[in-house]
Formats: C-alpha cells, structure tokens, sequence
C-alpha cells in the first residue's frame, strides 16, 4: 500500500527547497551571446544575461519603444511596467517556503514555480531553433543556454509535478483549488476568441495572462485525475493491494466500519501518528482523532508493563490457620 502520508511530506519538501533553489537559478545565466569567431579574426565576445538582467532589457526596449512611438500619442509605459510585474517570481521564491512550513498550500508553489519554467523552456527552444537553424552562421558568433536555465526547467517541473501530485493525493482537502482550476479553464476556452476585438492595452493584457494561465492548468489537470484515482484506490483502511474495500466485504454496519478503519491505524508506526499529529491541519479530523487514540492506547499498554509488581509477602503457619482457629 502507498503511504500517503510519506508522499505528502516529501511534495511539501520538494516545494520548499525548490524554491529556494529556484531562487537561486534566477541570479545564474540563462543565456549566453557570443560574438565574434574564425570569421572574425578569432576575436570573441561572451555576454551572459540572469533572469534579473532579461527584466532589466526588457525594461530598455520598453523605454525605447515609448519614445518611438510619442509621436503617434502613445507613451509604451505599460510594457515597462509588465517587465517589473516579472520580479514578483523572486517574492514568491522567497515567501512559498514560508508557507509551506506553516500552511499546506500546494497550488501556492505551482503558480510560484510556472511563470520561470515557461519562460525557461521558452528560452531552451529559442536556443534550440538558433543552434538548428541558424548553425551556418556560427562562425560569427552562438548562443548557449545557461545553467540558469537548465536548472530552472529541472527544478520548476519537479515543484509542478509535486505540488499537483500532492493536491491528487489530498483532493478531500483541495478540491477548492481543482474546481477553481477546471472552471478556470473551461472559462480560458471561452474567452480566447474574444482577445481579437479588444484593443491594446492593460484590460488585454490581464486578458491574455488570465487566458494563458488557464491553458497551463490542462495537461496537470488531466494528470491530477490520474492520481486523485490512484489516492482513491489506495485509501488507508479501505483498498489496499488490490482488494476491494471492507465496506464491499462487510455489512453496512457502522461499528464494523469502524472496527476496520481502526485496525488499519494500529498497523501505523509510532512515528507516523506522531507525523499526523505533528500537522494535523493537513488531515482529516477522523485520522487525527484516531492517531491520538492509537497512541493513547500504546501509552497505556506500555505504562502496564513498566509499573513493578509487589511480590505476595508469605504467610506465616499462624496466619495460615487463623481462620481455622476456635473463637476464644
């Protein structure tokens, strides 16, 4: 049987320290532009760009682009200040395992670790169309992938795939989210036809995001229903290693219900009731009342053992026939 319970606690630290990770991936080089080769007297040129410096580009052509365009009564602020929505991604970084710590939120990691994966994979297959179709010019200059990159691509999908994996597991305790994130969905679908009548500005573009997020929740959506039917199959004191559950074996009687769900917490270790007591927030109220009965009972159990028995002092014959002995 999967012990859900280990499952949640590693997601939660794969989260945490990916995005510690993540963080540190944002200061590395993601892309690095070569100038220069055997076509140019084999002088060369390396200029890397982090995920810090790719803002502040964007910035300048933002910048740049406002002041082309003052003369058709346009300023192109709004694209400088879409560049410096990007350094929200660090803030979540930083804050995510802060919360993971006190507060079990996995959507919270997924939408910390999406935004810097897509734009990733984005820059992996710009450095693959250049490196494919663009090789007859490497004699004046390339461009590689960073490690920023690559580790950001690594690490981001391993917090994707935790962070849905554990809300399949736990889809009692966030089918909020897996609501939210369908009907989300269903709504992108809906609203992506109506982005080429709306005018350049803010209101399309928190369009085009709110569109765009929408279609990444799909493929992990299809794949939370995956394992939420796994989690299902694979419930603690109800299906384990194929059997079918003790309700289909049993009469519809509550006590033996309850009989069996209580035997399956008795097989657990000691140090995974502790676990559950230890994050209770994160269980049923049912699993955690049993844990502390389980363990209450141990307790006792083990009190029983420890407490000395006082050996029978022996009687003396007197004693021994007092009873037997005429009133006097």
């Amino acid at each position: 049987m999967i012990n859900k319970q280990k499952v949640h606690g590693k997601s939660a630290f794969i989260e945490m320290v990916g995005s510690v990770v993540l963080l540190i991936s944002l200061f590395l080089p993601w892309i690095t532009l070569s100038i220069g080769g055997s076509g140019t007297f084999g002088f060369v040129t390396h200029q890397s760009y982090s995920f810090f410096e790719g803002i502040t580009q964007l910035s300048r052509l933002g910048r740049g682009i406002s002041d082309l365009s003052s003369i058709f009564s346009s300023d192109g602020t709004e694209i400088v200040n879409y560049a410096n929505i990007l350094y929200l991604i660090p803030l979540l970084c930083i804050v995510n395992p802060i919360v993971q710590y006190f507060i079990r939120l996995p959507w919270l990691s997924f939408y910390t670790a999406v935004i810097p994966t897509v734009l990733s994979f984005t820059v992996g297959v710009g450095y693959g169309y250049v490196t494919n179709e663009l090789g007859v010019y490497s004699s004046l200059g390339g461009v590689e992938l960073g490690a920023g990159a690559a580790l950001t691509i690594f690490v981001g999908s391993l917090m994707i795939i935790a962070s849905w994996s554990s809300m399949g597991w736990y889809y009692k305790e966030h089918w909020k989210f897996l609501v939210t994130a369908t009907v989300w969905t269903i709504f992108a679908f809906m609203c992506k036809d109506s982005l080429r009548g709306m005018e350049p500005g803010t209101l399309m573009a928190l369009a085009v995001f709110f569109v765009l997020i929408g279609f990444t929740h799909i493929p992990f959506i299809i794949y939370t229903v995956v394992v939420l039917l796994v989690s299902v199959a694979t419930e603690p004191g109800e299906i384990g290693k194929g059997e079918r559950s003790i309700e289909e074996h049993t009469p519809a009687h509550p006590k033996v219900e309850t009989d069996g769900y209580m035997d399956s917490i008795r097989m657990r270790s000691d140090e995974n009731l502790k676990e559950i007591l230890r994050n209770r927030e994160d269980y049923s109220e049912r699993l955690v009342k049993a844990a502390e009965k389980v363990l209450l009972e141990r307790l006792v159990a083990t009190t029983e053992q420890l407490t000395p028995v006082e050996p029978e002092q022996a009687l003396s014959d007197d004693e021994k026939y007092k009873a037997y002995q005429p009133k006097k």
